[in-house]
């Protein structure tokens, strides 16, 4: 995860619980996305890619699918607050190191 990723994921619970029950607030953090923004903002982005893909018990992820989270959370998921979903194939899960040392290039 990355720094903005990290700090999200620690004001999430506290945000909700303030917020609750009116506001649901919950934090999506997904894996590097194969978008023309990653590609250009991130020095190492195939490598990061390759490795997620090896390593993922579910591989690389696509845009769409963290859409249709972003979109269950919404509209589905109303018993959720306070939380974090990863939406990285299981690469959290294994152990994999820390995306954020893949910071941006510039």
């Amino acid at each position: 995860a990355s720094s903005s990723s990290s700090s999200s994921s620690s004001m999430t619970p506290p945000f909700a619980a303030t917020r609750s029950p009116i506001i649901r607030v919950n934090a999506v953090s997904a894996g590097p996305l194969n978008t023309v923004s990653a590609k250009g903002g991130i020095s190492n982005f195939s490598a990061m890619r390759q490795e997620m893909e090896h390593r993922a018990p579910l591989g690389n992820v696509t845009a769409s699918q963290v859409a249709d989270t972003v979109a269950f959370l919404a509209t589905e998921g109303t018993g959720i607050t306070g939380q974090t979903i990863y939406v990285d194939g299981g690469y959290s899960i294994v152990g994999g190191p820390s995306l954020s040392s893949s910071s941006s290039s510039s």
